[in-house]
């Protein structure tokens, strides 16, 4: 997996070459002659006594590369989303809210810079805004110009030739810090690339697994320092399991474990779990430099990874299992358990009013020679991605590189360092582990087209009610429709 410095040295790159450009620019003024020689000396000793850029100004000075103006005649820029994520994209007017208004001006902006129309989006549950593009792009008919479906969905999408590539749609430059780097790297094959990931829109971030804790509880409890063993590496799965294995109180004293009683530890056994083989880094495939796939799912540490977690979710008392995506941070937030799985953007939608303070931080590494912590974006998260069926790809390229250009720069730190940072997260510590957190966050290949054919939601088939299914039958049963859908992922990329 992806380093999470290499991460954050590529997101600057755009940053320390603008800076490189300026600092060229102070001395291609010096020509042969003394003077020259002295007014760049004068110019270099005034600019060093200025007050270096903020890193909001150094944002806000990264350049998106685009023609200050363009004019596409009123044009709508029409977008299908999923209704749980227009709120992410789009809004209709000012709310005073930081996160609401940034997003309301960032699309103001972008409608006056290119005289287009951005009206609400078309929106839906993931599956119906799938049928409503296939069935307009069969129809021959255009639908929208931007598509922000479920990530595994639009995968799937991809697969049935709805989507375009988006390296041929003009204007986008994927260098440019607004799109992530391992996302870019992890999605394109052979020079091409269907779906993409953009600041754009909010939710690859929200949607990232992280893990909470009762800071007061885990004090009441005698737990060690749990941010000083994430902080030296030592936050891995056998030390969760034993910090919580035993951590169990019969609150209502009807003699069962059940929602109403205390418990050390809480997840749902489905996607939650799924995040565990991301985090412990075990990838379902590879695909080698002449685009032949090699399957490494199969492995001894998939395994010994399955006994893991099935030994925390079952091997005591101390777990809470829920199957009911996302359950375990309500749990959680009603003061029911000690750690719990979840999203980051769980913080805000679901931890605001926890009486408790809680602290964020990753998951467990798998050991200690595990070289940093990692994770993943649930599938639920929207990317982006352009129908067949669009004529205007100057435009749908202008504007939606110009939405993530506005979204990195004022969107994503109103989310980030206002809302998440300062309503979310209770202390220092949470903020600088949720850097990290979002450093090691990892989009898969193998999971975004997976299209539910091939190997990466069978984890949950393990966990999902301490299941007793062996995973050599498992995956021998699925091998052969696995490996074709995998084929047909690969030929997507070389036609």
């Amino acid at each position: 997996m992806k380093n999470g410095v290499e991460f954050m040295l590529k997101r600057l790159t755009a940053i320390l070459l603008l800076a490189a450009i300026a600092g060229a620019a102070l001395f291609s003024c010096s020509g042969g002659d003394g003077k020259a020689a002295k007014d760049t000396a004068v110019n270099t000793t005034a600019a060093e006594t200025e007050a270096p850029l903020t890193p909001e100004e150094s944002r806000q000075a990264v350049p998106d590369n685009l023609p200050d103006r363009m004019d596409f005649k009123g044009a709508d820029f029409r977008t299908m989303c999923q209704t749980g994520a227009v709120a992410d994209f789009w809004v209709e007017d000012l709310t005073g809210e930081v996160v609401d208004d940034a997003i309301y001006q960032r699309n103001s902006d972008v409608s006056e810079r290119f005289n287009v129309n951005i009206p609400q989006p078309i929106n839906d549950v993931y599956t119906n805004i799938s049928n409503k593009l296939k069935n307009s792009v069969n129809a021959g008919e255009n639908i929208c110009e931007l598509y922000l479906g479920q990530a595994v969905q639009s995968g799937n999408d991809a697969l049935n030739g709805l989507l375009m590539n988006w390296y041929d749609v003009e204007y986008m430059d994927f260098s440019a810090p607004w799109y992530p780097p391992y996302a870019i790297e992890n999605l394109t094959l052979n020079g091409r690339m269907f779906t993409s990931v953009s600041d754009l829109t909010l939710s690859p971030m929200s949607n990232t697994y992280c893990m909470f804790f009762d800071k007061v509880m885990a004090e009441n409890y005698g737990l060690p320092d749990i941010y000083g063993l994430v902080n030296e590496n030592k936050w891995v799965i056998d030390r969760l399991i034993e910090l919580t294995k035993d951590i169990y109180v019969d609150e209502n004293g009807n003699g069962e474990a059940d929602a109403d009683d205390y418990y050390g530890f809480t997840s749902d056994c489905k996607s939650n779990s799924i995040t565990y083989l991301w985090a412990f880094d075990q990838p379902i495939f590879k695909v080698n430099p002449d685009y032949t796939i090699e399957l490494t799912y199969n492995s001894e540490k998939t395994v010994r990874i399955i006994e893991k977690v099935k030994q925390l979710y079952y091997g005591g008392k101390g777990a809470l299992i829920t199957e009911v995506h996302n359950e375990a941070a309500v749990f959680f937030s009603k003061g029911r358990a000690m750690f719990a799985n979840g999203f980051i953007g769980a913080s805000l939608s679901n931890l605001r009013d926890l009486e408790n303070d809680f602290g964020i931080i990753p998951y467990p590494m798998w050991d200690e020679a595990q070289d940093d912590y990692y994770t993943m974006s649930d599938g639920r998260f929207s990317i982006i991605a352009v129908p067949v069926t669009v004529t205007d790809t100057e435009m749908v390229g202008a504007v939606t590189h110009a939405m993530g250009a506005y979204g990195w720069k004022n969107v994503v730190p109103a989310y980030y360092d206002v809302a998440l940072k300062v309503k979310g997260a209770r202390d220092e510590e949470s903020v600088k582990l949720i850097d990290r957190i979002l450093d090691g966050r990892y989009i898969d290949f193998p999971y975004l087209y997976d299209a539910w054919k091939g190997y990466a939601f069978t984890f949950e088939q393990f966990t999902y009610k301490n299941s007793n299914l062996e995973f050599a039958s498992m995956y021998e049963s699925k091998l052969s429709a696995a490996t074709k859908h995998y084929e047909n992922v690969i030929n997507l990329f070389l036609e």
